[in-house]
């Protein structure tokens, strides 16, 4: 496997080993979600429309996703082109549009989580329930803690 990932070890960092692990969610995803004619960034826009079922705002999106604004424009725009979801008028400003998942996109939510499921199944069987839970906060708290002081580096 070469010095970066043989028995020496010489670079092990935290960010080598969840870029290894994010490339490969990335490949897992991205063949699941073929035969939908998605890739591996529309899934997050699907579930989390899903899950707020009254529409956000592309601003709402970006923020929730904590991705820029560009990217989620681009995302949505690929979306609507697939018949996933729709931009409608907000009533209460009609100046902003809401995304919503059409039904062609509500249908398809189940087989979704049903993928991200087994890509978590594949984690969790590497290692005790008790470790992965542990592993999922620690990962949480530091990237909460990074958002923070990117935040405050911007001040």
């Amino acid at each position: 496997m070469g010095i970066y990932f043989g028995e020496n070890r010489k670079f092990d960092s935290v960010s080598k080993w969840a870029s290894l692990l994010h490339r490969q969610s990335q490949i897992f995803l991205n063949k699941e979600l073929k035969p939908f004619g998605l890739n591996s960034s529309d899934i997050m826009y699907i579930i989390t429309l899903h899950l707020d079922s009254d529409g956000m705002s592309q601003d709402d999106l970006a923020h929730e996703l904590i991705i820029d604004k560009a990217a989620v424009a681009r995302g949505i725009k690929s979306l609507e082109k697939k018949d996933i979801i729709i931009r409608k008028k907000d009533p209460d400003n009609h100046r902003k549009n809401l995304v919503y998942l059409t039904a062609s996109g509500e249908s398809i939510v189940n087989d979704l989580l049903k993928i991200l499921d087994d890509w978590d199944d594949r984690l969790k069987n590497t290692v005790e329930l008790d470790q992965y839970a542990k592993m999922v906060d620690m990962l949480h708290e530091m990237s909460m803690s990074v958002l923070e002081q990117r935040l405050h580096e911007k001040d």
